[in-house]
């Protein structure tokens, strides 16, 4: 769900499947893992934070099966690392 917020505004929840396909369509050829996936989406990472941290403030991880994710709390270690 994390990189697709880097394309859609999610507002429910949505089954891998789901997120596998629509994400395709933002980036085609894209395949889970792929190597360059940080290049394609980082340009955009701060309009997926801005909606990750919508999605935390009106779900949680135990709100199943809202649409929630964390990760961006990693991803702000990760670069404040970087940096």
């Amino acid at each position: 769900m994390w990189l697709l917020l880097h394309f859609e505004d999610i507002q429910s929840s949505l089954h891998k499947d789901v997120v596998m396909h629509r994400l395709k369509l933002h980036v085609p050829g894209d395949d889970k893992g792929a190597e360059d996936a940080f290049s394609v989406t980082r340009k955009r990472m701060d309009i997926a934070t801005e909606r990750a941290e919508r999605l935390a403030a009106r779900f949680s991880a135990h709100t199943a099966p809202q649409p929630f994710t964390a990760i961006v709390e990693l991803v702000r270690l990760l670069t404040t690392l970087r940096r």
